[in-house]
């Protein structure tokens, strides 16, 4: 499995992909910070808040001539994208109060299938090389739009400084000069919690509605 546990497109290693066991506990040790009981108290808040939105929006659609349908799949993808935007990249997508995907979120659920794809030529090392020149230019876009756009966000939020109830304030407390993990490394690892943190936590509040 070691084949596939590597770093995309030869940025810094991170969190998810790493196989080195002192760089894992070294990046662990400032994201622990992130999800301790005081850090998940300081951001029910904020989670709260998307909660009641979705509630309200659910609210809305049931007295609506349509007769209360909802796709529920994307309404909690909506809610999860928001939750987790506001707390790796500290700010919203918006996707809630819209009503619709944010156009970067489209572009992640591109990213994860395409991940896939992409992972597929590092089991078999021979061929690799081959593998890649015939991938899918699609692919390959969605990557390196996924990439730029995560990067952009987490460096925007990096440079506000700003103390929040989200990961990026207890995780920089005692890392203020990038001395422990470096800004390379930050987006990184922050670019996949993203996509833990979203999609999958909608999928299964979905199968648990069937």
């Amino acid at each position: 499995m070691e084949l596939i546990q590597i770093a995309p497109n030869k940025e810094a290693d991170n969190y998810i992909t790493t196989t080195n066991i002192k760089y894992h506990a070294r990046i662990r040790g400032l994201l622990s910070n992130s999800f301790t009981e005081d850090s998940l108290r300081n951001q029910e808040p904020l989670i709260e808040a998307h909660a009641n939105l979705l509630v309200s929006q659910f609210r809305k659609i049931a007295s609506s001539p349509s007769g209360g349908r909802v796709d529920m799949t994307s309404w909690f993808n909506f809610f999860t994208m928001d939750v987790i935007g506001d707390l790796a990249f500290g700010e919203s997508f918006h996707c809630l109060e819209n009503g619709e995907y944010h156009h970067w979120v489209k572009t992640l659920f591109d990213f994860v299938k395409g991940m896939s794809i992409a992972a597929a030529p590092r089991y078999y090392p021979t061929t690799e090389f081959l593998f890649e020149k015939l991938m899918p230019r699609s692919i390959l876009e969605s990557q390196r739009r996924h990439t730029e756009y995560a990067n952009r966000m987490i460096n925007r939020r990096l440079d506000s400084k700003v103390d929040r109830p989200d990961f990026i304030t207890p995780f920089m407390k005692k890392n203020a000069n990038f001395e422990t993990v470096s800004r390379e490394e930050i987006l990184s690892t922050f670019g996949f919690i993203i996509v833990g943190g979203s999609e999958t936590s909608a999928t299964a509040l979905t199968g648990v509605l069937k």
